[in-house]
Parts: C-alpha cells; sequence; structure tokens
C-alpha cells in the first residue's frame, strides 16, 4: 500500500511538473508572438506603449493620451541577441534609433491614437484582432514599457474580471466605451499596449490603472478598435478636426496661448477652410502682438465668410494696434453689422474715435452698445 501511495504521489509530481512546463511554453510563445507586434511610442513629453495593427499600411495604435497634442512620434521596436528580446532599456537609450510616425487620427472619447510609420522594420508583424472579447475569468496578457523599470518589453498577465461601458474621464458607468477590467497591474508608459489571449489574439488597448480601486486595470475593448478603425473611412477628418477644437478651446481657457495657436494650425493643416480655426488663429496671434500674422489670419477667415463678425474684429483690432485708423474702425463697422450684439467691436471703435479727437462719437458707440445688451 505504501508503494502504491509512492508511485501515486511520484505520477501527479511529474503530471504537476509537466503542466507548469506546458503553462510556462505557452505564456513563453504568447510573449513571442505579442512582443513582435509590440513597440515603445516616444513623444516629446514622455513615453508610452503601441502595437502593430496593419503593417500593409504602417499603421500603429497607441493611447490618446499618450500622444496628447503631438503630431510627430518616435517609435521604437525590440532587439534581439542569439534570438532573446534585449530588455535593458540603456541599450536603446544607446544603441536603437526609433522610426517616425504621424499621429493620423485621435478618438478621445475611445482613449485610441492612429499612427501612420516610415516604416515598418523587419521581423515586426501586425497582432490579430480578436473576434470576440473575453469572458470573465479568462486568462490575458500584456506587453509594456513602463516608465518607471530599467526594461523594455515587460510582461504582465492576470484574469479579466468583467467588461462594462465606462465613462473614461470619470470612471462611472453610462455612456462611454466598451472596456475590460482585469487584474493585471499596469503602470505609466504600459499605456496603449497590447492586451491579447492565450492565442495571442488583441483583445483589448491597456488604458489605465484605476487609482482608487486594488488591482483593476482598465483595457479599450477589440470591438471599439474595429469601430475606431471603420470611421477612418467616413468621418476620420471630422474626428482630427473635433479633437484639435477641443484641446484648443481648452488651451485658451488656460491662457495657454502657444498651445492654443498649435491646435488651431492642426486643425487648418486637415481643414484649410475651416472658418473658427483662421479667427481664433488670428485673436492669438493679436494676443502675442503678432498683428501682420493676425491680420492675415482675418482676412482669410472673411474671405471664407464675409459675415464673420469675430474675424472683422480681429481685423479692426490688429489695425487699431497698428494705428492705421481709417482700416481699423471700417473692419469694427463691418463687425457691429455683422452682428450688433457683440461688445468688442464697440470698444475698440470708440477707442478710435477718441484717438481721433471725437469724444462725443464714442460716447454715441458707447450708448448703442449699452441699449442693444440690454
Amino acid at each position: 500500500m505504501r508503494a502504491f501511495n509512492i508511485r501515486l504521489l511520484a505520477s501527479c509530481l511529474l503530471f504537476f511538473v509537466a503542466s507548469m512546463a506546458q503553462a510556462a511554453e505557452k505564456i513563453e510563445s504568447v510573449y513571442k508572438k505579442t512582443l513582435k507586434g509590440t513597440a515603445q511610442v516616444q513623444t516629446t513629453k514622455g513615453t508610452g506603449t503601441g502595437w502593430i495593427v496593419d503593417s500593409d499600411k504602417k499603421w500603429l495604435i497607441t493611447a490618446e493620451h499618450v500622444v496628447g497634442d503631438e503630431t510627430e512620434v518616435k517609435i521604437l521596436f525590440p532587439s534581439y541577441r542569439a534570438g532573446r528580446v534585449i530588455g535593458e532599456r540603456a541599450f536603446y537609450e544607446k544603441e536603437k534609433k526609433a522610426v517616425s510616425g504621424r499621429v493620423l487620427r485621435v478618438d478621445s472619447d475611445r482613449d485610441l491614437a492612429l499612427i501612420e510609420l516610415d516604416e515598418v522594420p523587419e521581423g515586426v508583424v501586425q497582432l490579430k484582432l480578436a473576434d470576440e472579447p473575453p469572458e470573465p475569468g479568462e486568462t490575458v496578457h500584456a506587453v509594456g514599457c513602463p516608465g518607471y523599470s530599467a526594461a523594455l518589453w515587460v510582461y504582465s498577465y492576470g484574469r479579466v474580471r468583467q467588461t462594462a461601458e465606462i465613462r473614461l474621464n470619470d470612471g462611472q458607468a453610462g455612456s462611454g466605451p466598451r472596456v475590460i477590467e482585469t487584474q493585471i497591474p499596469l503602470n505609466p508608459g504600459d499605456s496603449g499596449g497590447p492586451l491579447v489571449n492565450d492565442a495571442g489574439e488583441l483583445v483589448g488597448v491597456n488604458h489605465a490603472l484605476r487609482r482608487n480601486a486594488q488591482l483593476a486595470t482598465l483595457s479599450i475593448e477589440v470591438g471599439e478598435i474595429r469601430q475606431f478603425l471603420a470611421a477612418k473611412n467616413t468621418n476620420g477628418k471630422k474626428q482630427q478636426v473635433d479633437a484639435a477644437m477641443k484641446k484648443a478651446r481648452k488651451a485658451i481657457e488656460e491662457k495657454e496661448w502657444e498651445q492654443a495657436e498649435k491646435q488651431f494650425r492642426r486643425v487648418l493643416e486637415i481643414d484649410p477652410r475651416n472658418v473658427e480655426a483662421w479667427h481664433r488663429l488670428s485673436g492669438i496671434l493679436n494676443q502675442a502682438k503678432k498683428f501682420e500674422d493676425a491680420i492675415v489670419a482675418a482676412v482669410i477667415a472673411i474671405r471664407l465668410n464675409d459675415k464673420c463678425a469675430e474675424a472683422w474684429t480681429e481685423l479692426g483690432y490688429a489695425y487699431k494696434e497698428l494705428k492705421n485708423w481709417e482700416k481699423a474702425a471700417k473692419a469694427l463697422v463691418i463687425a457691429i453689422e455683422c452682428d450688433p450684439k457683440k461688445g468688442r467691436p464697440y470698444d475698440y471703435l470708440s477707442e478710435i474715435l477718441r484717438k481721433l479727437d471725437d469724444p462725443e462719437a464714442a460716447e454715441e458707440v458707447l450708448r448703442r452698445k449699452k441699449e442693444l445688451s440690454e
């Protein structure tokens, strides 16, 4: 009986060792497969992770919050030595050159960004999108480039907790993208990286660790990625413009003029006929005392829409600051005609009339402003 127990114990032990070996082999296979399509995304403000979604088109996906307002980024791919990935960050800082990439489109609601690369290095492959999202309890795997670590291409794994619709800006349930909640402990720098199943198929894009919870990490579900890619052929430009305009308006609220100018110029690269971007750019250039440039931007806005009161106002202000009283007054009068309820052109016109020693006319302009505002 004792010999039987020993044989049974030995058999169980051998089975356990074999199972562990198979599990380790499977993890190694998933890691190597995922690594071939994974990259580090480098911006002027930090780093994140990304993955190749289409090698023929040279497209890479990462998180929108990784690229921020950048239009150009650098993409770094793994290097190998004797068949093994080189994980030391120091090697890449000294030896490896990154590939240039351009941000084609972002989706702030889904926290996704699409980047077009100059080239896809030999050996780099695209990751296959899974047909279905994972179920609770399934094992998922992640590869990332956490900023805290001295290593790159760091592997993590965990279980799926659940999938749900969540608003990413406040983490509340409701109208938002579908996300996968997992136990994987993500860190800054892992954002934008691939979340894959046991077959190495992509099921999500890593978003962030929820700071107010324990081991609750969010990843954007694969169905959202498909919709993001499908939108490229229909309203890609509109989404780019909307995202840049949103950032520009926020920058104006925070009085970050350089940031606002950068975003409006980005809008105009995509949509050169955007009247709002032109007249708002004119206003920022006036703020920066670049009056000649402000005049050019305002004139373009007026050519696109000669009823744009804001553009006429910025034009009048620029001429006023250059002491070209006649042109300034003419532009401001047209601004008032276009929209009599706007207050700024009255103030500027009154100021000009005072400089021309006509205080009575200046007061009349302000009286008219008051009447129309009541």
